[in-house]
């Protein structure tokens, strides 16, 4: 018998051998109202086996549990790799960063230069058309 719990309402279910956790989440509309499943999404629905009782860990088992772990743990030597690893990346990648600083830095200069000379040119224009325009009698403005 699985026990299934939603909000405040219970509601007992027979499985049979073979019912797994899908099929006891189809029944679970069946068990309830159609109002009190859509009235409350929000609420979580346990199951809840009454025939699962907490199983004792033998020493054997546990001892079976912790030679898995210490197996399969990392040791300091294996941290100490992986750290020289990625101090290697890490300095691998800061080289690289430098590098692109250092272009970002050329570019922006010669943008500089390149922005200051246009200016040069352009006040070089503006006074050869001044004197243009007063040796042709057009330095009057005009209304517009």
């Amino acid at each position: 018998m699985v026990l299934v719990t939603f909000g405040h309402s219970r509601e007992s279910i027979e499985p049979s051998e073979a019912t797994s956790i899908a099929q006891l989440r189809r029944k679970i509309p069946a068990a309830f109202p159609k109002s009190v499943t859509c009235h409350r999404p929000s609420r979580a629905v346990w199951y809840t086996a009454r025939y699962m009782a907490a199983k004792k860990t033998t020493p054997k088992e546990l001892g079976e549990m912790l030679g898995y772990v210490v197996k399969h743990m990392a040791t300091k030597d294996d941290l100490a790799a992986v750290e020289a690893r990625l101090d290697k990346r890490i300095d691998k990648l800061e080289h690289r960063l430098e590098r692109v600083e250092a272009k970002i830095d050329r570019l922006d200069t010669k943008l500089s230069k390149f922005e200051e000379s246009e200016i040069d040119k352009r006040m070089q224009l503006e006074v050869r058309v001044a004197a243009i325009e007063r040796h042709l009698g057009l330095d009057k403005k005009i209304a517009a």
